[in-house]
C-alpha cells in the first residue's frame, strides 16, 4: 500500500574494506555489482514503487558506480538519493554523473576529511548521526517521493 515502505542495506559482495577505497571506483566491482542487485530486485518485487537510495563514506560510492549503470527501466523508479561523507565529493564537483541534480542531496561536512578527495579519516567523518543531517537526508527522500507522484506515471 502506500503507507509501506521497505529498506534493504547492500550486503553480500560489499564488505566494506579500507583498501577498496584506494581503487579508481573507491569500491570494488563485486560491492558495485551488490549494488546493482539491490536496484533490480526492489523493481521485480516491486515494480509500482519508487525507489530511493542512501550511501555512507564508501557506500556512496557503490552507488555511484550502481546507479549509471542501471537500465532506464530502473531508473525510472529511482526518485532520490543521499550521499553522506561522499569519498568521490570533490573528484564528481558534490554529483552523481547521470543523476539529476536535484534529485541528490549530498552531506559533506567541512571537517570531513573524506569529502575533500584525501580519504583522510577526521572526527567530522562521524558526525553525520548527531548534526541532524540524518533528518534532513530523510526529509529530503519524503520531499523526493511526494514530489514523484505516482510511479506509473
Amino acid at each position: 500500500g502506500a503507507l509501506n515502505v521497505a529498506c534493504q542495506g547492500v550486503g553480500g559482495g560489499y564488505r566494506a574494506e579500507l583498501a577498496s577505497n584506494t581503487l579508481p571506483a573507491g569500491t570494488d566491482a563485486d560491492a558495485i555489482q551488490e549494488g546493482i542487485d539491490m536496484f533490480k530486485l526492489a523493481a521485480k518485487n516491486c515494480p509500482d514503487s519508487k525507489i530511493v537510495f542512501g550511501g555512507y563514506s564508501q557506500g556512496s560510492a557503490v552507488m555511484l558506480n550502481a546507479v549509471p549503470k542501471l537500465d532506464a527501466a530502473i531508473l525510472k523508479l529511482v526518485v532520490g538519493g543521499v550521499f553522506y561523507g561522499y569519498t568521490k565529493n570533490e573528484q564528481k564537483d558534490g554529483q552523481l554523473p547521470g543523476f539529476p541534480s536535484e534529485n541528490l542531496e549530498v552531506f559533506c561536512r567541512e571537517d570531513d576529511g573524506i569529502c575533500d578527495g584525501n580519504l583522510v579519516v577526521t572526527a567530522g567523518h562521524f558526525a553525520y548521526t548527531s548534526d541532524g543531517s540524518i533528518q534532513e537526508g530523510a526529509q529530503f527522500l519524503v520531499n523526493r517521493f511526494a514530489a514523484a507522484g505516482s510511479a506509473t506515471n
